[in-house]
């Protein structure tokens, strides 16, 4: 949403003329909010302008449209399983480490996030002892500080939570929100978690 705020006469309410990239955009209502949203907006960089018809008075706003990659680099896994139409599967037979990087064009931070299946997405930041460590993945998860962390399937936590192992299949999704709020769509990956022996 974008807002123009412009001087308060007594007896008239000044108008707000919209532009993007040179073109009028129609704004019916309250032409002083501008939902960027409903303009949908084509991936890359745009100028928006607000004007007040019969005055100089020009805002200017750069808006950004490309969301922020993430790319992501696990720890050589047992092997790697590849099926058409089905996200690349990793094979582990214990504990993994996953790192995520994120790039954007733009200046500004970059917040990398990621869940497992389908649960909450969850900002990272390395490893909670050490942000320069990849995170780690484990069949009952890490207890630090009383929280545990990295805990495949079911969620647990805190350490009097059930802590039964979960292996077999899990998914795992990424993504990125850039400075200008705008979330990159998710990718994901498979990874087994195969029990001691089987």
């Amino acid at each position: 949403m974008v807002h123009a705020d412009t001087t308060h006469p007594a007896h008239r309410t000044p108008a707000v003329r919209w532009s993007l990239d040179g073109r009028a955009v129609a704004n019916p209502g309250n032409d002083r909010d501008l939902d960027l949203r409903s303009l949908r907006l084509a991936s890359g960089t745009h100028t928006l302008t607000a004007r007040i018809p019969g005055s100089d008075a020009v805002l200017r706003w750069t808006v950004d449209a490309r969301p922020a990659t993430a790319s992501y680099e696990l720890s050589p896994p047992s092997r790697t399983v590849t099926r058409p139409g089905r996200p690349v599967e990793y094979v582990y037979d214990g504990e993994f480490t996953m790192r995520l990087t994120a790039r954007d064009d733009r200046p500004g931070v970059v917040v990398s996030q990621f869940r497992v299946d389908g649960d909450g997405w969850y900002t990272y930041y390395g490893w909670p002892t050490d942000a320069d460590a990849p995170f780690r993945f484990s069949p009952s998860g890490t207890v630090i500080d009383g929280l545990v962390y990295g805990k495949l399937g079911r969620s647990r936590a805190v350490p009097w939570d059930d802590a039964t192992p979960d292996y077999g299949t899990h998914t795992v999704e990424y993504r990125t929100i850039d400075a200008a709020g705008n979330v990159g769509a998710a990718k994901k990956f498979l990874v087994t978690l195969v029990k001691p022996g089987s």
